[in-house]
């Protein structure tokens, strides 16, 4: 990103990220607590639906406590969507994807930097996980991108189509490899012990492999490392940059219906990811100037009704969205320093 974030990120980035690890694995032993208090096993679904709503609450505080020294302000906001959105791709359906972190960095300046990260979730007990001929048509997606087509996303996204190039994996989007083996196994990572995770980010192969784990990839992500670019809202008219508008502006937009009481609560989704819906958004850290990123693209807690223009006749309480992690930092402007 820039010279000032990398500068303070460097030299604890194995600290940093140890805490950000601890923050996950918080959110999956509440999650395997919760489970484990009714009989029964937390699924895929509970673990990213607790992830963003409890693990991301403690983010913000381990960045906070490495970049306000520096003279940089942070802020993390979660937005939880049930469903996934889908997409049709070489006359396949899958999921497009079930997180994007977004990362927002403006310097001393007033310049804004982009970055982004779609991550697809996959349990497993292995940092090596074969992909299943029943999910290839997921890993045909990130491995050869192209045309695709929105289906089941409601709204005005449905339908349409995109195209993301090259026709090849990208670091824009990769698998989040979570360890399944539950609680009271050390290597799970789960239990604090020293150089271990739950979580780690799989570049797009048929063999995923964990390159690192989540919180190291969070890091790398801010410091421009891992993830995509992508342009400001008004350039992003095609290519990566128009797919993570669309999960942006999606995600805000079934938030903002969700809490006017436009979309309905899920009818079949069970006691783990309905708590999570109690909580879709989520904000920590420091205040933003004009309230910063979640001003421009309309996502704050005083968000009221929406204009007609953006309600849509087919808001039947089943829309699909990628839930959302934003990260955002902001150098002190030099001529007030």
């Amino acid at each position: 990103m820039t010279p000032t974030l990398q500068a303070a990120l460097s030299p604890q980035l194995a600290q940093i990220a140890a805490k950000l690890d601890s923050a996950t694995a918080h959110s999956m032993r509440t999650t395997y607590a919760s489970a484990f208090a009714r009989g029964v096993t937390p699924t895929e679904p509970d673990l990213v639906a607790m992830l963003v709503t409890v693990g991301t609450t403690r983010f913000a505080a381990a960045l906070k406590s490495a970049l306000n020294p520096a003279g940089i302000a942070v802020r993390v906001t979660s937005v939880f969507c049930h469903g996934r959105p889908q997409v049709e791709h070489h006359s396949k359906r899958c999921e497009l994807g079930d997180v994007l972190f977004a990362v927002f960095h403006t310097d001393a300046h007033g310049r804004t930097y982009r970055n982004s990260l779609l991550a697809q979730a996959k349990m497993s007990s292995s940092p090596v996980h074969t992909v299943a001929p029943s999910d290839y048509d997921q890993l045909l997606l990130y491995c050869f991108w192209g045309d695709f087509t929105y289906r089941r996303t409601g709204g005005g996204l449905s339908n349409q189509s995109r195209t993301v190039s090259p026709s090849a994996p990208h670091p824009g989007a990769q698998y989040l490899l979570i360890d399944d083996r539950g609680p009271g196994i050390a290597a799970t990572g789960l239990t604090g012990s020293p150089g271990r995770y739950p979580m780690g980010l799989a570049k797009a192969q048929r063999h995923l492999a964990i390159s690192e784990s989540l919180g190291l990839g969070i890091l790398q992500l801010l410091m421009g490392n891992n993830g995509r670019s992508f342009k400001d809202e008004p350039a992003a008219t095609k290519d990566w940059d128009q797919v993570v508008w669309d999960l942006l502006r999606h995600g805000i937009r079934l938030f903002n219906q969700r809490k006017v009481g436009i979309l309905g609560r899920p009818r079949i989704y069970d006691v783990i990811v309905n708590f999570a819906l109690q909580f879709p958004f989520i904000t920590q850290g420091d205040e933003m100037p004009g309230d910063g990123v979640l001003a421009a693209i309309g996502l704050a807690e005083s968000s009221g009704d929406l204009p007609p223009h953006d309600r849509h006749p087919d808001m039947d309480g089943d829309e699909r969205g990628a839930s959302l992690v934003i990260i955002e930092t902001r150098e002190v402007d030099v001529s007030q320093a």
